[in-house]
């Protein structure tokens, strides 16, 4: 017999005990972990890379990218925090309702146990890209209107734009996911048709 402390707790243990010397994580901070180092980093990267592409294909040939225009800054973002914050905040909510662990059994359960969890889930999450979208159009205006015609080189653009994205995504994912919680759903019960 030897005795493992664990967080104030002192416990005996035979060698044939399959225990782990690590503390128990709850489950708020597994999920925490899984949303600071696990989705955050993947919509990071996926975000950076299509936030990228995007606007390297598009301003293709172009020297220099104005603010406004056809094909501008302002053409780019505002679209861009629509989607990407309302697609971003839609899985992050997922994520979060079901603690990280998506498979087909998964998504089964949820929608057989549960299936009013996607209308509060997709209002929510329209709400969030709408005031994505509108918060780029602000301030992208308040630019316009405070300086002289701005025209930023494409290969500034595409880092920048690609960067903003980047961030955005992780701390929108993050938020999400942590407070997928908070949603309006109630249980509902489903009766099987005889």
């Amino acid at each position: 017999m030897q005795n493992l402390t664990l967080v104030g707790q002192t416990k005996s243990i035979s060698k044939t005990d399959n225990l782990v010397p690590f503390p128990t994580i709850s489950e708020r901070d597994s999920l925490k972990n899984f949303a600071y180092r696990v989705a955050g980093p993947r919509d990071f990267v996926l975000n950076l890379v299509v936030n990228a592409a995007i606007p390297w294909w598009i301003t293709k040939g172009m020297v220099f990218v104005p603010l406004f225009g056809a094909t501008s800054i302002f053409s780019l973002l505002a679209p861009m925090g629509f989607i990407l914050v309302g697609a971003t905040s839609f899985f992050g909510f997922f994520n979060g309702l079901t603690k990280g662990k998506v498979n087909k059994e998964t998504l089964i359960y949820r929608f057989k146990t549960n299936p009013s969890w996607l209308i509060p889930t997709l209002l929510t999450s329209l709400a969030f890209g709408i005031i994505g979208g509108l918060t780029f159009i602000l301030i992208l205006s308040f630019i316009y209107s405070s300086f002289p015609p701005v025209i930023v080189s494409r290969e500034k653009m595409i880092i920048g734009q690609s960067l903003l994205a980047a961030f955005l995504a992780y701390f929108v994912q993050v938020f999400a996911l942590l407070n997928a919680k908070n949603l309006k759903i109630q249980k509902v019960k489903m009766v099987e048709a005889i």
